[in-house]
């Protein structure tokens, strides 16, 4: 043995350990193409089931910013998914999947943001439009969104990958060889968004709720409240899976949180629209009949007025709002 050369058994181990590693990788990266395949299906049920509603209560619309904001929140997310899919089970370059990756980074980063913008309308128009707190609002998304760009563009130069077949002609896709954690500071800045945006809602709606309502508006109420909490929900679940994860699964979420943004904004949007236009609300896991102008009958076939406060955030896509105390008759 030459001198200095390692032992067979040091060698071994080394080789042990190297392939160990491998498939220590290909296990992840598994897991993230499951992920983002099970978010691809999620994003394309939603979308075929609400595809009508869409075409009859935002299509016609008159063009303004919130119309704006849920075609830009609902369609940007279709080229996303595909491209990913094309970074997942396709045999392309490493240079391609690093392309791919860039795009897909910033795309939902912007994605996000125009779902953000939606339920800043949402929360400006659920605490009377005052203007201030709209001020305020949109000073805060320009403050988190200009260094949530910058971050995620820093993310995508730090960001290596290697096709998979250079493992095995059998594999598809690519592999993360090389990231960075900096991308927490963009989840920590989301995070922080949206803490503000869902203490706003739980302050408005338990003001409401003390002061009564009708079932109706009582369960958008819920509808809007709970979405806000699945939203921050999964931002906070990204931020821990970035801190305490390998490499492979810096991206493990992020295609999931991205079609979550666009499902539950587009359906709070979806719900306001429907309660304007005479339609079925569908909430979660409840559907009540809207028609105002028509009289509601108790079971008892009695006459029955609900007075409530209409969301105007309605205004914003294209419907006139009515008074702050309409009749249902």
């Amino acid at each position: 043995m030459a001198e200095g050369a390692p032992s067979p058994e040091a060698a071994a181990q080394a080789q042990a350990a190297l392939l160990e590693l491998l498939l220590g990788t290909l296990r992840r990266s598994d897991i993230v193409r499951c992920v983002n395949v099970a978010s691809t299906c999620l994003f394309m049920y939603d979308h075929a089931v609400t595809f009508l509603d869409e075409v009859e209560l935002i299509w016609p619309a008159a063009w303004g910013p919130g119309k704006i904001l849920f075609l830009l929140a609902r369609y940007l997310t279709w080229p996303e998914l595909i491209s990913g899919l094309i970074h997942q089970f396709f045999d392309v370059s490493g240079e391609t999947c690093h392309n791919i990756f860039g795009y897909n980074s910033v795309s939902i980063v912007w994605g996000i943001g125009a779902a953000e913008l939606i339920l800043i309308l949402r929360t400006w128009a659920i605490w009377n439009r005052e203007k201030t707190l709209l001020i305020a609002l949109l000073v805060f998304f320009c403050a988190v969104w200009g260094p949530e760009t910058y971050i995620i563009v820093e993310l995508v130069k730090k960001t290596t990958f290697v096709p998979a077949s250079s493992f095995s002609p059998v594999l598809k896709g690519c592999i993360i060889t090389a990231s960075s954690q900096i991308v927490t500071n963009a989840w920590i800045l989301l995070t922080a968004f949206e803490a503000i945006i869902l203490a706003l809602t739980l302050i408005k709606g338990y003001q409401h709720f003390s002061q009564g309502s009708s079932h109706l508006i009582n369960l958008l109420y819920r509808d809007g409240i709970l979405y806000f909490v699945y939203l921050f929900a999964i931002s906070v679940a990204n931020l821990v899976v970035v801190y305490t994860t390998e490499a492979e699964f810096t991206i493990l979420l992020t295609q999931l949180q991205r079609v979550l943004y666009a499902v539950l904004s587009c359906r709070i949007i979806l719900h306001l629209k429907a309660v304007m236009a005479n339609h079925d609300v569908q909430t979660l896991g409840n559907s009540l009949p809207y028609a105002p102008g028509r009289r509601a009958f108790s079971q008892t076939g009695r006459d029955t007025t609900l007075n409530f406060h209409v969301d105007n955030t309605t205004s914003f896509f294209g419907t006139p709002t009515m008074g702050d105390d309409y009749p249902m008759r």
